[in-house]
């Protein structure tokens, strides 16, 4: 029982390592994880209520701007010399400028590239409260102490153990 218990803990570590390493290694340059035309995104703030909460893990689906429709809300990035920002806002109106490229009117009244546009709102999926957990995990700090230092401590008891095995083994000898 307890060596169930020990191999289902070691699993479940090794499984939220190798997943909080590749979330920071699929970082684009806004700091939004990407995994080919999904994003993962954590809701830091509460700029985007009602619909988005502090916490909330946003997942969606980048589209191709010409399914992007008239009257529909999609994520975008707003840059500022501080950092991105992941704004919603409502499509107005669009102009096509070339096969891959489109011009987005919101309804704020700005002017956005479709550069800047990686998903649309009701085709996102939101898991509450696991982006808090997320934050915590890609901070310096939450990924020293979540994946590094227990990566320590387990390669230092598997030489404790070899160790500890030779020595058993000469004195049986």
């Amino acid at each position: 029982m307890i060596q169930f218990l020990k191999n289902t803990l070691i699993s479940l570590w090794l499984v939220l390592a190798i997943f909080t390493t590749i979330t920071l290694l699929s970082f684009n340059e806004y700091r939004v994880t990407e995994f080919g035309n999904y994003s993962l995104f954590n809701i830091d703030s509460d700029m985007l209520e009602p619909t988005f909460h502090e916490g909330d893990l946003v997942i969606t689906k980048r589209v191709s701007p010409q399914k992007v429709e008239i009257g529909e809300d999609i994520f975008f990035y707003r840059s500022s010399s501080s950092a991105a920002v992941i704004n919603v806002d409502t499509v107005v109106n669009k102009e096509e400028i070339t096969e891959t490229e489109t011009t987005y009117y919101l309804q704020n009244g700005q002017t956005l590239s479709s550069e800047y546009a990686f998903g649309k709102v009701d085709q996102s999926k939101v898991i509450p409260y696991a982006g808090f957990v997320m934050s915590i995990l890609q901070s310096k700090w939450g990924f020293m102490f979540a994946v590094i230092f227990p990566t320590i401590l387990l390669f230092v008891y598997e030489i404790y153990s070899i160790i500890w095995e030779v020595k058993e083994e000469d004195k049986e000898n």
